[in-house]
């Protein structure tokens, strides 16, 4: 074999090279960039379909899809996790559509979960509680777990019900309950108090979020570590 062969030779298996490995990098990107514009059409859904209860200050919407339930004296009783029927109202007509859209959106084989939150302030409850207990934010905990639970028995058997079979199994594998106490409290300005160090506002803090858990922090480290490996 001639030098200007084997040099052919060698040319032609570095391109291969080279050609594979444009490839994988570009079909990371591809991926990544495919997951950011499923994320920002469907929170454009969202926004349309949830328009009337946005307005009424029912609920926000953040960027990253989830939905908090602002009116807290609407939802539950002082130191109680019984649904108010005025919030059980709101979630039949929210969740509604927000399941409707998750379940035929083109995110639907990234999402990882859907939690119920609630979200208490930093106020002792009564020794009469039964829920009392010595440490508050232990009493808190308990409360807030107790009123996701119960949203999350509402919402399966007034809301999810009404799906069968595959869409019904994403449902119940995607939605769980986490009482948060007052680990997230808010300040004033809706800010987390863990952040900016400011006094809790106790009528911020006491909410409930529906959060949504996506794959996108695996899509994302699996781009960064291809990146890195360049």
């Amino acid at each position: 074999m001639s030098v200007s062969d084997l040099m052919t030779g060698l040319m032609i298996i570095f391109l291969f090279i080279a050609v594979s490995y444009i490839s994988k990098n570009q079909d990371n990107e591809s991926v990544l960039r495919e997951y950011i514009d499923a994320k920002r059409d469907l929170h454009d859904k969202l926004q349309r379909e949830l328009k009337s209860s946005i307005e009424k200050n029912e609920i926000e919407l953040s960027p990253d899809l989830s939905m908090k339930f602002t009116k807290a004296e609407t939802c539950f009783e002082p130191g109680k996790y019984d649904i108010k029927p005025e919030f059980q109202k709101s979630l039949d007509e929210v969740m509604s559509k927000y399941f409707d859209l998750l379940l035929r959106d083109t995110l639907r084989a990234n999402i990882k979960e859907i939690r119920i939150e609630g979200h208490t302030d930093d106020q002792q409850i009564k020794a009469t509680n039964p829920l009392y207990q010595k440490d508050k934010f232990v009493s808190n905990a308990k409360l807030s777990q107790l009123r996701a639970l119960e949203i999350l028995k509402y919402l399966k058997e007034s809301v999810a019900n009404k799906y069968q079979g595959k869409d019904k199994e994403f449902l119940e594998y995607w939605l769980t309950a986490c009482g948060m106490s007052y680990s997230r409290a808010l300040d004033e300005d809706g800010q987390l108090v863990f952040n900016t160090g400011k006094t809790i506002d106790a009528e911020k803090s006491r909410r409930v979020e529906v959060r949504l858990i996506t794959r996108g922090d695996e899509i994302l480290e699996n781009f960064v570590t291809k990146k890195l490996e360049k």
